[in-house]
């Protein structure tokens, strides 16, 4: 290195020196204004700066010259751009082959490569270039300058050696140093212009904020004067803004705020507070008072003394007017509201009272603090609660509510009818805020209503209660109404005022036609002499069914003479004239009831003799068929015999059970077993011109029900088919279970919902029509012609599946045949099995039995049978002889078996006095009938124990047994 090389150090202050000059003069407005013609002149000032330095260069032999147009060069790409970089790169690469030289070359590619380097750095770091630190400037300028020595190579080989090893060294630590520093000083003037634009951005938006608030915005000094205001607040106070900073504040407050304001102020000075709102009138500048909403604040210097104050002012004029007139109108509406004559008040959404008048408080004699916050259903009669629940939900949906009556209970208990209009007020958002409403006292107005109506009801109840119909009509062709009274609707089914002048249909029109004539001839004879008339005819109701009447009636005649009008009366006669035909029809029920009876006392006797005489024969055959082979001959004959003598018993039972004599033991059935073995009967009893269909339901729940009754309902139901067919037809049977919910138990009223086994009896004959359905289960009723049925099939039907808790539907037309469904509840099989004929042995025992019986062929049976079950038998044929024995008797006697229809006593008496005398003896009733001893309404008693006549050896054993084991005895 020699002294040449510092003469670049000079250079390069100069260089400094001259680029911060021209940062300074032009950088800025292009910065802040990056146009092409400003790029252009740039990018031209650089060149000739360059230029500039190449002609003060450090010349290392002529020809091969060093400048510092790569540092100017490289910082300008970083800092000015592409455009301003590649002018002056192109004037400065001109300029130095215009120099001449062997380096002219390599100087012009140290110009382009530098420029170039520059601009890609500058492209590269562009959005940072204010946050690149200095070390990356001094790389750069490192790696500019490395380059630079790199392009000393275009000079010839030994040339190249001997300039790089004179000039590397000093380029290496001057031209990057001085290039960190010149990029720095550019960035630092960055940061500055950047300051200045946000301060200048900041202070237009503070200025914008100021001036075009739609408010008044003021700066004011401690001394109380503008010192700036903005336009707004210009125009509210109606002066210019130079004639307002002429002005302070004190002078534009209207006298009787200033004194306020001043204390809020000084307080502000003193430093007691920061800031202060109030509200307070100004005077405009043409006199008139301006309301304003001012809101104080400071900014205070380091020693806490007030700098300048800010404030915000907000013209209320027009609210403050607002809330004037709206406080006047309030008074005016409280005036209003307390002298008002009509009971006023006003609620919340839950009905709590939140206001009520002076007339409210008249009405129903409370305090104002009585009732305020209470809820308005307590004030109700609890009559009107329901009506208040019903119609306050509506009134807040609604939003009104018009005429609605309530009774109100004053404070003494005095009730007060009032009649309410309503009204909701909402919120601004459409929410609800109060509802009010006002009452109007009707309790005077409804008490004089409630007079006159009661007098009109009495004079209505009057006329509606006469054994009749009154009338006034006027005698012209259709005897046009002018009054009927209401009697006439439940005489004819038509309604008063259909016949009021003629408004539907005329009387005349319900006459029956060929009584016309005779009631048109009976009035005019009437009239014609003054005189009353009187006669009887038929009427036609609205459902075509004829009555008989008796009318009579008078003209009403004026003085002259002339006939007004014709009043009367009207009378259903049709009960006497049906009284004759249904005072035969009862002799001819009261005969076929006494016939019933008859038959039933018939049977009853009919059922003892009968019923012993078949025990006879049933129990010697018994004792026969035990005693001989089945084999033998005779065996074959018995059995006949024995078949023969249980179809007469079941004979007798049916005989009993068409005179529901019979005593009715509930057991529990398979309503399908107990169908099967009821079929063959049925079908010989429809015959064989009607095909029997029989659909069993599947795994049928069971029924506890007697047996003997089942069969009574099927009979019935399959007579009654029987008879509804007329030639060939089908009668079906058929069972299934099915559980009734709620639903289906509504539409059929009178059902429960629960389980049933469903028997449903279906016929395809001649159906029956609407009007007889309802009247097919009452007593004696029958379609059927005189002599042939008593009506009593289905109402027996009905009272056996009504006393059994079930239900019967019926569904017929006609032409289309008939369905009988009866619904028997089910019996849980878990609590009790189905009963059913034991197959095991017959049980004998060695018990002491008392027999008593009065039929000696009978009592020498029984005691054989007994004998041959091995039991000790002790006979007596009377029941004084069973007293006697007893009481001779020194043994234990187990069982009492006794006959229930004796000369004398009855069993049951007989029962109850040796109960007495031997209160550990079980007892055992037989009987071919009953006649109520051991029963009620012909269900044994509860705990009796009773075998039926005829019975088997086999049945008389198990009874014997079960009497016995039953541990409760009920004699």
């Amino acid at each position: 290195m020699t002294d040449a090389a510092f003469l670049g150090l000079v250079q390069n202050a100069a260089l400094l020196l001259a680029m911060a000059f021209v940062y300074d003069i032009m950088t800025s407005r292009y910065r802040l204004g990056p146009r092409p013609f400003i790029q252009v002149v740039i990018g031209i000032t650089l060149g000739i700066f360059g230029c500039i330095l190449m002609l003060s260069p450090w010349t290392y032999v002529p020809g091969i010259v060093f400048d510092t147009r790569s540092v100017l060069l490289s910082v300008s790409g970083i800092f000015f751009g592409v455009i301003p970089t590649v002018i002056a790169m192109a004037i400065t690469a001109v300029f130095r082959l215009s120099l001449g030289g062997t380096a002219a070359l390599a100087g012009v590619a140290v110009i382009l490569v530098t420029g170039s380097l520059g601009i890609f750095w500058g492209q590269y770091r562009r959005r940072n270039l204010q946050h690149i630190p200095w070390y990356e400037f001094y790389l750069f300028g490192l790696l500019v300058h490395l380059v630079m020595l790199a392009l000393m190579f275009i000079l010839p080989w030994e040339k190249a050696l001997q300039v790089l090893a004179q000039i590397s060294l000093p380029v290496l630590l001057i031209y990057p140093l001085a290039t960190a520093l010149l990029s720095m000083l550019m960035v630092n003037r960055l940061r500055r212009e950047g300051n200045a634009t946000r301060l200048l951005a900041s202070e237009e938006r503070m200025r914008l904020f100021f001036e075009r608030q739609i408010v008044g915005m003021a700066i004011t000094s401690p001394e109380k004067g503008w010192l700036q205001v903005n336009d707004k607040l210009c125009q509210i106070l109606g002066y210019s803004r130079a004639e307002l900073l002429e002005l302070n504040w004190e002078q534009l407050t209207h006298p009787d705020d200033l004194e306020a304001s001043l204390v809020h102020f000084n307080r502000l000075l003193s430093g007691a507070i920061d800031e202060f709102s109030l509200r307070k009138r100004f005077l405009h500048k043409d006199g008139s008072i301006v309301w304003m909403e001012v809101s104080i604040g400071c900014v205070r210097r380091a020693d806490g003394t007030v700098d300048y104050v800010l404030a915000l002012l907000v013209d209320i004029t027009k609210r403050k007017q607002t809330e004037d007139q709206l406080r006047e109108s309030e008074t005016r509406f409280r005036i209003f509201f307390e002298n008002a004559p009509a009971p006023y008040q006003s609620m919340n959404a839950e009905g709590c009272l939140l206001e009520v008048n002076k007339a409210w408080l008249e009405m129903t004699g409370y305090h104002h603090e009585e009732v305020i916050g209470r809820s308005i259903a307590e004030f109700f009669t609890p009559a009107s609660l329901p009506r208040l629940k019903e119609c306050f939900p509506v009134f807040l949906q609604n939003g009104f509510v018009h005429n609605a009556e309530f009774d109100f209970v004053g404070k003494k208990g005095e009730i007060i009818t009032v009649v309410v209009e309503g009204r909701i007020s909402c919120h601004s958002d459409g929410t609800f805020k109060q509802a009010h409403c006002v009452l109007h006292n009707i309790s005077e107005r409804k008490q004089a209503e409630q007079a006159l109506q009661e007098s009109e009801e009495r004079y209505r109840t009057l006329v509606n209660n006469l054994p009749g119909v009154a009338y006034r009509c006027l005698n012209d062709e259709h005897w046009t109404m002018v009054f009927f009274s209401a009697g006439i609707e439940r005489m004819t089914g038509y309604p008063a005022t259909d016949f009021i002048d003629n408004a539907v249909r005329s009387y005349t029109s319900i006459i029956y036609p060929e009584d016309c004539g005779l009631v048109d001839r009976a009035v005019q004879e009437g009239v014609n002499v003054h005189k009353p008339f009187e006669m009887e005819y038929r009427l036609l109701r609205a459902d075509n069914t004829m009555l008989w009447v008796y009318e009579r009636g008078q003209g009403i005649f004026d003085a002259a003479g002339k006939l007004l009008w014709l009043d009367g009366v009207i009378i259903d006669i049709s009960e006497q004239r049906r009284a004759q035909e249904e005072k035969e029809r009862l002799q001819v029920q009261l005969l076929q009831a006494q016939k019933m009876e008859l038959v039933g006392i018939l049977a009853g006797g009919v059922a003892h003799d009968f019923n012993n005489m078949l025990q006879a024969i049933l129990g010697y055959s018994d004792l026969s068929l035990a005693q001989i082979e089945e084999t033998s001959p005779v065996h074959e004959g018995l059995l006949e015999i024995r078949k023969a003598a249980m179809r007469s018993a079941d004979l007798t039972r049916q005989l009993l059970a068409f005179a529901r004599k019979q005593t009715i033991n509930p057991k529990i059935l398979d309503l399908n077993d107990t169908v099967v073995g009821m079929l063959k009967m049925l079908q010989r009893l429809i015959g064989e011109n009607i095909d029997l269909a029989w659909l069993p339901g599947h795994d049928l729940w069971p029924v506890k029900m007697d047996p003997s009754q089942l069969d009574q309902i099927l009979v019935n139901l399959m007579v009654n088919a029987r008879d509804a067919i007329a030639d060939t037809g089908k009668i079906t049977i058929e069972t299934k279970k099915i559980s009734l919910d709620m639903a289906y138990c509504a539409d059929h009223p009178g059902f429960r919902p629960g389980e049933y086994v469903l028997l449903t009896v279906s016929d395809n004959g001649c159906g029956m029509n609407k009007e007889m359905l309802p009247k097919i289960f009452e007593p004696f009723f029958t379609t059927k012609e005189k002599g042939k049925g008593t009506g009593l099939g289905l109402s027996t039907v009905y009272g056996i599946v009504k006393q059994n808790n079930g239900f019967v539907y019926v569904y017929s037309e006609p032409g289309q045949g008939t369905t009988f469904s009866i619904y028997l509840p089910s019996f849980s099989t878990a609590m009790v099995k189905i009963e059913t004929p034991l197959t095991e042995a017959t049980v004998g025992g060695t018990e002491t039995i008392l027999l008593v019986e009065d039929e000696a062929v009978l009592l020498n049976l029984a005691e054989t049978i007994l004998q041959r079950l091995g039991y000790t038998v002790l006979t007596v044929n009377s029941p004084m002889a069973a007293l006697q024995l007893v009481q001779e008797h020194p043994g234990k006697i187990d069982l009492l078996i006794t006959d229930l229809v004796m000369p004398g006593m009855n069993g049951r008496e007989l029962a109850q006095r040796l109960s007495s005398l031997r209160p550990a003896m079980h007892c055992l009733y037989m009987s071919g009938y009953t006649a109520d001893v051991i029963a009620h309404h012909g269900v044994l008693d509860t705990g009796v124990h009773f075998i039926q006549k005829p019975f088997s050896i086999d049945n008389l054993a198990r009874a014997i047994r079960e009497a016995l084991c039953d541990i409760t005895k009920n004699p």
